[in-house]
């Protein structure tokens, strides 16, 4: 895979006789990078991964007060 930027040679890249692929865009440590630089994929994703991280604070919050509830006060109880 290669990826040109901002380059037209119309040179074709061969590695042992066999053509590469010519890209605009791939995905490199979970960031995009494309040909003209745009960033609109990545924010998209950042957007995703904050709300997953949201939905995620709000279930382990939810399990914490049902430790404090149950499990803390059988403890505290037996002491």
């Amino acid at each position: 895979m290669v990826m040109k930027w901002n380059v037209n040679l119309g040179i074709k890249i061969q590695l042992e006789g066999i053509d590469i692929e010519e890209v605009e865009r791939f995905v490199y440590l979970d960031a995009t990078v494309t040909t003209s630089g745009s960033a609109g994929e990545d924010m998209c994703q950042a957007g995703k991964s904050t709300s997953t991280l949201l939905q995620l604070k709000e279930h382990l919050e939810e399990q914490l007060r049902i430790f404090q509830s149950s499990v803390l006060a059988v403890l505290l109880y037996v002491c």
